[in-house]
């Protein structure tokens, strides 16, 4: 018999290395329309299933499947602007990416450092990106080309920093593990912020600038008026280091996490205890708020993200299920109706709040095999450059562009009671899902078997 192993090798590391393949939308009065044809079943996709060849994936069959990725490594920092409608994302190697939202596209990437990246944020300057690696060096960005801004004042490596979306400040570890702010405009110093009684771990601000928050590697939690850049309070929440503090866009309620496992809610601007919970899931490493105060969450070492309701006698969190590795970071959007996350797995998942039901992952086409296919379409990004597009095959479509599905009528089993929205020439009207001129889910779920080589996570 012959040893077919070598060829078996060879044709894996061709799959390996093959790039996703991409099918272009054409513009049809004045409109863009995708023009390729190939008849691959997603019905599934609408619904976050799995289909593989021959029928649907059994749950061990969808453990071998590589989920679509946002990085080629593990992602370790978010941040959103303050419309929300920009997301930076930072991975282990250190580089950043840019994306729109809610389109969920990738605008840009670039390489920012050799080290992983340890934070993101957007300051007050609109067009400007910060960043902070782990050797604690300060980086400055324009958006949204990823050009570096010469370093001036920010030079001194640090392990955190505070920069609110608006007012002129920014907050960092200064000389001798004390606290300073600056000034986002200049660079210069400030003032060195006392009052904390403890050696800093972590600092959080509200995005009106208004308020800064700080915790300690014995408990401590201290809270400024930066209106006045004034010694608020200082609680002892000890004894466990406060890793993790987030403070909500209005600067009226703060969560922290603390290394014994417990999360603890507070009060602004009085810094008054409101609620201790235990933390459920063991190591947390990162937590949001979401506007409307009814609810936060927190990423987990084991991958689940836990959501808490801010209600009387609620303690015990909903698990959010579908990263394979541990959540490093997690974003709320502004009007409170979007969670994205992004973990160690390479993913970054958005879902819907309050509810926490998942919708779908954010994708670079470089990043994945061929295994995930994309469209391509001519769009206009938020700073108003018409500039290509690439999607994966079933994203939702971004208004003003149209997705000619050349459906198949009769190619699927439409449950009974779903309308199978066909018009008078046999092509398929939905208009929400784009899977590159596939049989059309039509947002619903085929009950046959198929065949397909697109592989939603």
């Amino acid at each position: 018999m012959a040893d077919n192993s070598s060829d078996d090798k060879k044709k894996k590391l061709q799959e390996e290395n093959e790039v996703p393949e991409v099918y272009a939308v054409k513009h049809a009065d004045g409109k863009p329309t995708l023009s390729r044809r190939s008849f691959l079943e997603l019905a599934a996709l609408a619904v976050g299933s799995t289909a593989i060849s021959g029928g649907f994936a059994t749950t061990a069959e969808a453990a071998r499947i590589r989920p679509t990725l946002a990085h080629d490594a593990a992602v370790v920092a978010l941040a959103l602007n303050a419309s929300g409608h920009l997301l930076a994302s930072g991975d282990k190697n250190g580089t950043i990416k840019l994306w729109q939202l809610p389109e969920g596209v990738l605008i840009h990437a670039w390489s920012g450092y050799k080290k992983p990246i340890l934070d993101l944020a957007f300051p007050k300057a609109e067009d400007t990106l910060w960043s902070l690696d782990l050797s604690g060096k300060l980086k400055r960005w324009h958006l949204p080309d990823g050009k570096q801004i010469p370093d001036g004042k920010y030079i001194h490596p640090s392990k955190f920093f505070a920069v609110p979306a608006k007012g002129d400040w920014y907050a960092m570890q200064g000389y001798r593990d004390a606290l300073e702010r600056h000034s986002q405009t200049s660079g210069e110093k400030l003032e060195t912020v006392k009052g904390l009684e403890d050696v800093v771990t972590v600092v959080a601000d509200s995005a009106d600038g208004r308020l800064m928050l700080a915790g300690g590697k014995h408990g401590n939690l201290g809270l400024w008026d930066q209106s006045g850049a004034s010694h608020v309070q200082t609680v002892k929440a000890g004894p466990g280091a406060v890793s993790t503090l987030t403070v909500d866009p209005g600067g009226k309620l703060a969560v922290s996490i603390h290394a014994d496992e417990r999360l603890m809610s507070w009060r602004l601007p009085g810094l008054s205890d409101e609620e201790t919970y235990p933390s459920r899931l063991g190591k947390l490493f990162c937590a949001a708020i979401r506007p409307q105060l009814d609810l936060f969450v927190a990423g987990s070492k084991k991958g689940d993200i836990g959501l808490w309701k801010l209600a009387p006698d609620v303690d015990a969190p909903k698990l959010l299920k579908g990263h394979t590795a541990a959540v490093r970071g997690t974003t709320i959007t502004p009007d409170g109706s979007l969670l994205i996350s992004g973990s160690d797995d390479k993913t970054i998942r958005l879902w819907s709040l309050p509810d926490g039901t998942y919708l779908r992952n954010l994708v670079d086409l470089k990043s994945n095999t061929k295994h995930v296919k994309g469209m391509t379409y001519e769009g206009e990004d938020v700073y108003g450059r018409t500039v290509t597009f690439t999607l994966p095959c079933g994203s939702p479509i971004p208004a003003g562009a149209i997705c000619t599905c050349n459906c198949v009528p009769g190619s699927m089993n439409i449950p009974k009671n779903h309308k199978q929205r066909y018009d008078s020439r046999g092509v398929c009207t939905c208009d929400l899902i784009c899977t590159c001129n596939t049989v059309c889910s039509c947002q619903s779920v085929g009950s046959g078997r198929y065949i397909s080589y697109w592989y939603p996570n």
